[in-house]
This record gives structure tokens, C-alpha cells and sequence, in this order.
């Protein structure tokens, strides 16, 4: 038993030190540097772990500030089962020939050309990135992706080197293996600091993880145990792992049969309606989910789609979403049956109608399918089922959680669609003080320090898109006046029902109606009892109790309490007459002064 465990230690670390001479070759003879990623924000270095908001800084400095000695280090310590270097091969040259490389593939192969050893007889752990657009853009496929973790998972399946046992999914290392086996570990499992009790192993992790990592870190501070006996304790936890799964097996078919009935209900849906599928919604349009056009009216892009493409190519690209954030948004605007050509009159009823005519229904499965009815006369967004009234997609798209609570959250029990959304969701409840990786700035939540970071350092403060011509600006407003000037888009303003005011952005009706309407008045004084909307006109009103005057005419040292009252008192010394009779051509320094010049001359009243 000892000389099976030493030779396949041996194997092991004959296997490392294949991984760290191709590596070595690598970036002793061409341009290409490795890198690691820091909170999907900034590029780090390997050697020295300084942080880069541009890949190009990166490569530059690796390039210029470390020599070869160092490259020999980069992979000590390293384990193989987490072994993986990630590499940028942007532009990439041969440093012995100075000729360029064209793709990654053909890497090893010149290399060898010039007498260098490298090994091929194991599975790769050397993954090239390209940093030549601003998407992130596979190296070897070229399949675009807007994050750079979804292309990091896409990855795994150009590098299978380790294959899970229940699903076929391949991963890069035996690490991203075991994680995800966790998530096939069904059955109920209780967290080890609460009540709570999970589905999978993996539900029960995160939970805790988020929960409970005081306590985890006092545990983990308290354990005294050595590292051989942590290793058999982590071999019999993976040995139950792996027991607990073979005797699940049968659960987990069900929970991947799970995916091909939703592609049964679109289907049948798809076949015998004029229900069409969309993607994304921006301020350039609707985009097809099967092609690149863009259509700005919903309507154009469903009959592009009943008439360009077929509900087989649909189901081709739904096979290619994992079930976690599996969701198919649906146009059902004037909803036909295909079969009976009568109208159906609301989505509650479709599954039936479709019964009626002996169409087979899934109904033992969350529903993932959402409705959206787009009238083009009505500016609103009005969901499709309740018929509450949105200004924007994205906020109607958020409200259908409410209609499909497929998951819910245990620490606020908000509803959800797909597990992804979930997941994102529970950022928000991730708690401590989470330092920014860039800057000094602490913050309170995780989610508040990844917006942070994306806001200051990646967009600088540049946020807002321009869907057309890619320009971008510090605020929406700038972003909506750049639509209407330069593409002639105007977006929809937002009608208040109570007395018809329209405002350019949600937050601004929102507040209008809670402080006008409403007659929200949440602040109240400690010296008498008037109570105020905001923080602000309180403390403009305690300015009545406490009689501080900060702010100084530099003309006439007169001294005022608010700043606004001293600007309209500064156009008295720059003689400032803005406001003017439109009858006799008198004008006034004064708004007051200029109103009862209206009344009493002109028999007028103006606001």
C-alpha cells in the first residue's frame, strides 16, 4: 500500500515539474506574462503582486522591472491540484525569432521548432487571455463575453482535463473539479452554527460562509491540529463527499432531466405560438438573441424573428445555458395559437390552452419562461401579468421576481428567478469591512466595495454608455441629453398621475410623489415640531434655532444663514435685472419685486 502511495506521489511530482519546465520555456522565449485577477477588477502582478487597472501596464511592467531568475520562483509552492497559470498572449512574438505567433495553439509547436523541450503528454494548465478589445474575447474560439469570470469558466471547455462523473462537465484543475461535485451533493444538510438546512452541501457553504464568518474564523483560530492529521481528516471528508454522491446519483439525473423539460415547454410554446424569444434591451433597441441586428421597436424584432430564423436555432443556444441562471424572455404581445389561430387572452392561460389541443406541459418544474407584452402606444412598461406600469425594461425585468419566485433568500426571503440571481442578491448581505484593493477606502458591504471599484477605478466615474457610439459620461441625465442632440433619441419622460408633472428619471418622480403626495416627513426637529422630507431641509431649518450666519457678502459684509439667499442678494451689487416686464420693458433685480409690477401694473399674476 506505502509503494502504491509513493508512486503515485512520484507521478505527481514528475507531473509538476513537467507544468513548471513549459511554463519556464514560455517565458524565457516569448513576450507573454502571466498574471493573476483581482476582484474582477484589476490585473496583479505574479511576481511582485502590484495591481494594474490596464492589462497593457501589466505587461509592460513584468516585461521591464522582473528578469529570468525570477521566473524559476513564479511556481514553487504551488499544488497541482489548484495548479493554473493564467497568461496574457496579447500581440504575442518569439523572443529567439522575433516573429509573431499567431494563435496559442500553435505556441508549443514553434517552440519545439527551436530546440526547446516541452511536454505534451498531460493536460494543460497554461490558459492564454487576449487583451486586445475592450470585451473579453477568447483566445483560442474568439466567443465574446462581457465578464471576465464568464469567460474564465468557458474556458473549462477547452481545457478538460478533469471530467465530473455525474454531468460530463469538464474542468482545468482538479480544484474547480471538486467545487463543483459539491454542487451534485444532494440531500439535507443543516449548517453547523444555525437551524438552517440546505438542498445541497454547496447551498450550505455559502450560507455559512456568509453567515457565519465570525464564527468560522474563531474556529479556524482555536483548531491546533497538525497538517497530517488535517490531511486524513480531508481525505475522509472527500471519501464521504464521494459515498454521499454515488448515493444520490439517482437525484442528480432528475435535477439534469430538470433542464431538458424547459426546453420541452419552450418548445412546444415556441412551435405553436407567435410567442417570440428577445435578448437584451438598451438605449439602441432590442437585440436578437440568434443574430447581431438590433431593432428600437419590439415589434420589428419579432417579425424579423418569425421570418429569419427557426425555433430549432433557439433551442440550440438554450442547450448552451447552464440550469443556475437558465431564463427565456418572451415577447407575448397579441398572443396567437398557431393551432386554432385564436387569441389568447392573458399568459395564465397559455399552458392550458396548449393542454386543450393535447400539447404536453411540464408542470413539475419552476417556471423560467417570463412574459413581456410591449404596447407601442403606451410609453410605459406594463408587466404582463398584474399590469403595474415601469419606465424602463430593466425595472419590469426586476419585477417579474415577484411573479416567478423560484428561489428564495433565507435572510430577507426576497424572491428570485434563477439561482444566478440569487446568488448575486446575497452579496448584498455580506457584511464586515472589505477594503478596496486600489485605494484606501473601506466599506461596510462587499457589494459596495465592488461598485465602488468599478465606478472610481475601472469607469472613472464614467459609467453611463452611450449604446450607439460607445462615448461615455459621469451621470444618466448627460447620457440622455447626448441620445436626444446627437441620435435624435428621446426617451420617454415619466408623468406623475396625481397632478401631471414629468420628470426625465424614476428617482426624480419617486421623490416628487413621496414629498408632495404622499407628504412623507420622516425628520423631525428636537426644538420645536416641525417635521422635514430630508436631511437636508432639516438641517436648512435648524439654521432658524441656532442663528449661525455663514455666509458673507464680500461687498457689504452683510451676513446671511442659507447660501442661496446671499447669491440672490449678490445680483443687487451686479445689478442683475434677470427678471423682466414683458409689456412696459421694466426689469428687476427682485423675483418678488417683479411680481407685484405684474399685479399691480398689468393686472397679472406670475409665478
Amino acid at each position: 500500500m506505502e509503494d502504491n502511495n509513493s508512486n503515485q506521489n512520484k507521478t505527481i511530482t514528475s507531473e509538476m515539474e513537467k507544468h513548471k519546465n513549459n511554463i519556464i520555456v514560455i517565458l524565457q522565449n516569448t513576450n507573454a506574462t502571466p498574471f493573476q485577477r483581482h476582484s474582477d477588477i484589476a490585473f496583479a502582478c505574479c511576481f511582485c503582486k502590484n495591481q494594474y487597472l490596464n492589462p497593457k501596464e501589466l505587461k509592460a511592467h513584468t516585461l521591464n522591472d522582473h528578469n529570468e531568475s525570477e521566473i524559476k520562483e513564479i511556481c514553487k509552492r504551488k499544488n497541482l491540484r489548484y495548479y493554473l497559470m493564467k497568461l496574457d498572449v496579447t500581440d504575442l512574438v518569439c523572443n529567439i525569432c522575433n516573429e509573431g505567433i499567431s494563435t496559442p495553439q500553435g505556441l508549443f509547436e514553434h517552440l519545439e521548432g527551436h530546440g526547446k523541450k516541452i511536454y505534451t503528454d498531460m493536460g494543460s494548465r497554461i490558459i492564454p487571455f487576449r487583451f486586445n478589445t475592450e470585451k473579453h474575447e477568447c483566445a483560442i474560439c474568439s466567443e465574446v463575453f462581457c465578464k471576465f469570470k464568464n469567460l474564465r469558466e468557458h474556458l473549462n471547455i477547452h481545457f478538460k482535463n478533469y471530467v465530473c462523473k455525474f454531468c460530463d462537465t469538464g474542468f482545468i484543475t482538479l480544484g474547480l473539479l471538486a467545487s463543483h461535485e459539491a454542487s451534485h451533493n444532494f440531500g439535507t444538510f443543516q449548517c453547523d452554527y444555525c437551524d438552517k438546512r440546505f438542498y445541497t452541501c454547496k447551498s450550505k457553504k455559502i450560507h455559512e460562509r456568509l453567515l457565519h464568518r465570525d464564527k468560522i474564523e474563531e474556529k479556524l483560530m482555536t483548531q491546533d491540529e497538525d497538517n497530517d492529521k488535517e490531511s486524513d481528516n480531508k481525505a475522509i471528508d472527500q471519501a464521504k463527499v464521494e459515498a454521499d454522491s454515488s448515493a444520490n446519483l439517482g437525484v442528480i439525473r432528475l435535477h439534469k432531466m430538470e433542464k431538458e423539460k424547459h426546453h420541452d415547454n419552450i418548445l412546444v410554446v415556441l412551435e405553436n405560438t407567435n410567442a417570440t424569444p428577445f435578448g437584451k434591451c438598451t438605449d439602441t433597441g432590442y437585440d436578437c438573441l440568434l443574430c447581431t441586428q438590433k431593432f428600437f421597436h419590439p415589434k420589428d424584432l419579432k417579425e424579423h424573428k418569425l421570418t429569419t430564423h427557426t425555433t430549432d436555432e433557439f433551442l440550440s443556444l438554450c442547450k448552451q445555458e447552464r440550469l443556475r441562471s437558465y431564463i427565456v424572455k418572451l415577447d407575448i404581445t397579441g398572443l396567437l395559437c398557431k393551432i386554432c389561430n385564436n387569441r389568447v387572452e392573458s399568459w395564465d392561460n397559455l399552458f392550458e390552452h396548449l393542454e386543450n389541443h393535447g400539447k404536453f406541459i411540464h408542470r413539475d418544474i419552476n417556471n423560467h419562461i417570463i412574459p413581456f407584452v410591449f404596447d407601442s402606444d403606451n410609453p410605459l412598461q406594463v408587466c404582463a401579468i398584474c399590469a403595474i406600469a415601469f419606465h424602463k425594461v430593466k425595472l419590469l425585468r426586476e419585477h417579474m421576481n415577484t411573479h416567478f419566485p423560484n428561489y428564495i433568500c433565507d435572510v430577507c426571503n426576497a424572491a428570485f428567478i434563477t439561482e444566478r440571481m440569487l446568488s448575486a442578491h446575497i452579496q448584498c448581505h455580506k457584511t464586515g469591512v472589505f477594503k478596496c484593493g486600489l485605494c484606501e477606502k473601506s466599506f461596510k458591504t462587499y457589494r459596495s466595495r465592488r461598485a465602488h471599484e468599478y465606478m472610481v477605478h475601472v469607469k472613472s466615474n464614467h459609467a453611463s454608455r452611450c449604446g450607439f457610439c460607445k462615448k461615455t459620461f459621469k451621470s444618466y441625465a448627460h447620457k440622455t441629453e447626448h441620445l436626444k442632440t446627437v441620435h435624435g433619441v428621446i426617451l420617454n419622460e415619466l408623468r406623475c398621475s396625481v397632478c401631471d408633472r414629468t420628470f426625465k428619471s424614476q428617482p426624480l418622480l419617486t421623490t416628487h410623489v413621496k414629498r408632495d403626495h404622499l407628504m412623507e416627513r420622516h425628520y423631525k426637529c428636537n426644538e420645536c415640531e416641525k417635521t422635514f422630507f430630508n436631511k437636508i431641509y432639516l438641517k436648512s431649518h435648524m439654521v432658524t434655532h441656532t442663528g449661525i450666519r455663514n455666509f458673507e457678502c464680500e461687498v457689504c459684509k452683510k451676513t446671511f444663514a442659507w447660501s442661496k439667499i446671499l447669491k440672490k442678494h449678490m445680483r443687487a451689487h451686479m445689478d442683475d435685472r434677470s427678471f423682466k416686464c414683458n409689456r412696459c420693458e421694466k426689469a428687476f433685480v427682485q423675483k418678488l419685486n417683479w411680481q407685484n409690477h405684474m399685479r399691480k401694473k398689468h393686472n397679472e399674476e406670475v409665478s
